[in-house]
């Protein structure tokens, strides 16, 4: 059985154990991350925090609705050792099932298949590396084209700086990319720096920086370290490191350093086909996601959507 707690009412410590006990935790699940760019998210919880799987509730225009948003980009079921694939399948089809009537509007990705009917269903694609072999081993996965960009970048002068404030390439990301990220606003830069911020102080996250030779930031990665798992959660580039191909110089410069460790390493997914090449193209393998869709909006809400 599912039962849906509110925010006040969720034991952060017991649903972090959950969440890190799975193997290879994705970040969207932990109570923390989900307090930094979900304020108020609800949660199922089998009795006794045995499962538990995250539910962003948020209201706009009167309208309840369940949603992905921008830097949270799909979440897990997750479950203590020892609990059947049974019981999982189970409590996930509860979950859907008990989704209260009074949301209008569920848009969201998880990496489990729904067994619940009532949803629109489309499969999703996401990427991400074994990192237990050696880098050797790591590099002869890399496709012919990856390794020649990697060759090429080492040519420029590019020396990677691990920064503190990370203002800096959030505001080359806007200046880059912004206009054509309608989905991503205002508030959703200022939630992504603080949380930037907070990590870093943490030890739990990392920003990785190259300049130019005028020292203009021209490209930063923001990785994030949980529980085996590195995510790549945030890119800034600029037409000069594109050029410069310097993005395969900074992932190559991570596999080589994580190599052997048995992490994976998260590229935080996409169904882009251009994105995805190259995210395979330093060996990475495809896995699948589930975006899960139902809309009962009325019909003129419907249609000014």
């Amino acid at each position: 059985m599912s039962e849906l707690l509110a925010n006040e009412n969720i034991d952060r410590l017991a649903w972090d154990r959950v969440v890190e006990s799975s193997p290879h935790p994705y970040p969207y699940c932990f109570s923390w991350y989900l307090d930094a760019f979900l304020p108020g998210w609800s949660g199922f919880v089998e009795p006794g925090y045995g499962m538990v799987l995250p539910l962003p509730v948020r209201k706009k225009y009167g309208v309840r609705y369940a949603a992905n948003i921008p830097f949270v980009r799909w979440f897990s079921l997750s479950a203590t050792v020892g609990v059947s694939s049974g019981e999982i399948s189970h409590f996930y089809r509860s979950c859907l099932d008990s989704l209260p009537s009074n949301i209008a509007l569920v848009d969201l990705v998880f990496t489990q298949p729904p067994a619940a009917s009532g949803f629109r269903v489309t499969e999703m694609r996401r990427q991400e590396l074994d990192l237990s072999a050696g880098y050797g081993a790591l590099r002869d996965g890399y496709s012919s084209d990856c390794r020649r960009n990697i060759r090429l970048a080492s040519r420029e002068r590019a020396d990677i700086v691990y920064e503190d404030d990370p203002s800096e390439a959030i505001e080359l990301f806007k200046k880059e990319k912004g206009s054509s990220l309608c989905a991503v606003k205002g508030d959703h830069y200022r939630l992504l720096e603080a949380f930037m911020r907070n990590m870093i102080d943490a030890g739990r996250g990392r920003l990785s920086t190259v300049r130019g030779s005028d020292g203009n930031l021209i490209y930063g990665l923001f990785t994030l370290h949980t529980g085996g798992r590195i995510t790549l959660l945030f890119t800034a580039t600029s037409s000069e490191s594109r050029s410069r191909r310097t993005g395969y110089l900074l992932i190559d410069s991570l596999i080589r350093e994580m190599s052997g460790t048995g992490m994976v390493l998260d590229f935080a997914g996409s169904s882009i086909p251009g994105v995805a090449k190259y995210n395979r193209a330093f060996g990475a393998y495809e896995r699948p996601l589930y975006r899960v869709y139902r809309n009962t909006l009325p019909a003129v809400i419907r249609w000014m959507k």
